[in-house]
């Protein structure tokens, strides 16, 4: 019961939020641009698993009862099809963020402000086409949630996806890109290493997908529990000149610390499953996903 509140409370909230922010962007073909991309997304993830994913969970011997095995496919599926969006999109925001000369905002904060006018009007070129595309792979990634088979972590996998796909809009429109693509590029790596780690555990190469998600935990600590609180949300907060978009500074700010506690969730579930490896070796996946996980951990 408490899990359907939460998931109509989220869809109503981003209704609103898409009824008030797509008038503010700026740019005249930008909301066309990315009911496109939207539908071009959810078409890629449907029609993926079917010409990729199948074919390639049919190549590897697994051991699931015939019941399960469908709804396993479609879940490596999904996986698959994430493992591909991240190294696109972490591919593309490395290119568009090298020749920048506050690249260097990486390591020194500051640099994302050197130079930064907030009335500088919309982002052009890479970095528009990019920002878009992000946005919409969100926004596409909350409408799968409802169409591909279900997950543990649903409602909040559709609390990240709202706060990630608002953030990019507002960042977009108040042009504080910098410190939107330090958080994008920052973050693809690890969506890349836990969907690879999931979908190696679908294919019950455990060994495989357990050394990944230790990689992974220790990335994840590094890059969202460290990196993003005490060096991107503190450089938000510090704008040298906040008022540019007083209260929306303040909501700006709100989202990027909401994915602080996300970010923790999902470490915790992180390492209760390497704890679960480390007290019970035997079990065959660590994966909450998994067929028969339930019944596993009871035992």
């Amino acid at each position: 019961m408490m899990q359907f509140v939460l998931q109509n409370l989220l869809l109503s909230v981003t209704a609103a939020t898409i009824y008030h922010v797509v008038p503010l962007l700026p740019g005249d073909g930008d909301a066309v641009f990315i009911a496109k991309a939207v539908v071009g997304f959810c078409l890629f993830r449907v029609l993926n698993p079917l010409v990729l994913g199948r074919p390639l969970f049919n190549l590897f011997k697994t051991e699931y009862p015939d019941d399960d095995r469908i709804n396993v496919r479609n879940k490596f599926g999904s996986h698959i099809n994430k493992v591909m969006m991240h190294i696109a999109l972490q591919i593309w925001g490395l290119q568009v963020l090298y020749n920048e000369s506050w690249f260097t905002g990486w390591l020194d904060w500051d640099m994302c402000w050197t130079g930064w006018d907030p009335a500088a009007g919309s982002i052009t070129g890479n970095f528009r086409d990019y920002y878009l595309v992000e946005m919409s792979f969100f926004i596409g990634s909350m409408v799968m949630q409802f169409i591909e088979t279900r997950s543990h972590d649903h409602v909040a996998m559709l609390g990240h996806h709202y706060a990630a796909a608002t953030l990019i809009a507002y960042s977009y429109i108040y042009n504080t890109h910098r410190i939107g693509m330090l958080v994008l590029v920052s973050r693809e790596l690890t969506d890349i290493m836990i969907h690879s780690a999931r979908a190696l555990g679908l294919l019950q190469f455990k060994k495989m997908s357990e050394s990944l998600l230790v990689l992974l935990v220790l990335l994840w600590v590094i890059t969202r529990c460290i990196y993003h609180p005490a060096v991107v949300c503190l450089n938000a907060w510090h704008s040298p000149t906040y008022e540019w978009a007083f209260p929306m500074w303040v909501v700006y700010n709100g989202l990027l610390m909401a994915l602080v506690p996300l970010d923790y969730y999902y470490l915790y579930l992180a390492l209760a499953a390497i704890v679960r490896r480390i007290k019970n070796p035997n079990i065959k996946n660590i994966d909450p996903d998994t067929p028969g996980f339930k019944k596993q951990k009871q035992s």
